[in-house]
């Protein structure tokens, strides 16, 4: 019985370690080198990212081809160095109250002890039929 035992746990090491390992190159499988996505120029490289999106329509993404700028990239970077905040800010939000952190420091206590009484109880019903053998 031990020496199954310790046969099945010598196989299951070698399983993990062979899954765990990293995987073989296979040259063949190499595609042809990527240009890099962002040059710096703006307008180059929104006309690439639409030609990209536009070559497959029923992608995933396909959809932020209707998401267009109002203003052009040049009109952006004119206004870039405006330093008047729009009509919409608000600010910077404010800092947490007592409470608030009272109730964060609540949700991580009571995640780490959810953690630690999920561990125990599994490791008491591994180890409970052992303790009723005895």
């Amino acid at each position: 019985m031990r020496f199954r035992f310790v046969v099945l746990v010598g196989m299951l090491a070698c399983v993990l370690a062979v899954a765990c390992g990293p995987t073989m190159h296979q040259p063949d499988d190499d595609w042809k080198a990527l240009e890099p996505e962002i040059t710096g120029d703006n307008e180059k490289d929104e006309a690439r990212w639409r030609r990209e999106l536009e070559s497959d329509p029923w992608g995933d993404d396909s959809h932020l081809l209707t998401d267009n700028p109002p203003k052009t990239a040049a009109e952006y970077r004119a206004h870039q160095d405006d330093e008047v905040p729009p009509l919409d800010f608000v600010g910077p939000p404010e800092p947490p109250s007592r409470w608030d952190n009272m109730q964060k420091g609540g949700t991580t206590f009571g995640k780490v002890m959810f953690s630690v009484l999920t561990v125990l109880v599994t490791l008491g019903m591994m180890a409970a039929p052992y303790l009723m053998m005895i």
